[in-house]
């Protein structure tokens, strides 16, 4: 299915060199086949990180699979100083550098 083509690009990715990838779903709940899609392509020991799981401070991943919802990427801290989620996920991208797949 869908699900095991894109974790084939980013097994594919990953062997060139390409470690940090973002894969958005609608639901939470795919995360669970988005990993086990990754291991059926033998990418089994990449780590996938739900967003929606994480405080607002930077994302503690150097390689991987961020796993994040259409809902989480617009979701914001409820601190005065608000932070985003998209600005943690640019961040941990590297901005502009970010050479892996956005899926």
């Amino acid at each position: 299915g869908k699900g095991r083509q894109l974790a084939g690009i980013i097994a594919q990715q990953i062997g060139q060199g390409n470690l940090k990838h973002v894969w958005i779903s609608v639901s939470n709940d795919l995360r669970f086949d988005a990993e086990r899609d990754l291991n059926d392509v033998g990418a089994g020991q990449v780590t996938v990180l739900p967003m929606n799981k994480q405080d607002y401070k930077p994302l503690r991943l150097d390689r991987g699979v961020i796993f994040s919802t259409y809902a989480s990427l617009i979701s914001a801290s409820k601190e005065k100083v608000k932070r985003k989620r998209i600005d943690q996920l640019v961040t941990w991208c590297g901005g502009e550098k970010f050479q892996g797949c956005i899926m």
